[in-house]
């Protein structure tokens, strides 16, 4: 599913920031 994609993908961008 895209939408599962796309909010995984904002997950791993939050965890890469920190």
């Amino acid at each position: 599913m895209g939408v599962a994609m796309a909010l995984f993908a904002i997950f791993l961008s939050i965890i890469s920031e920190i």
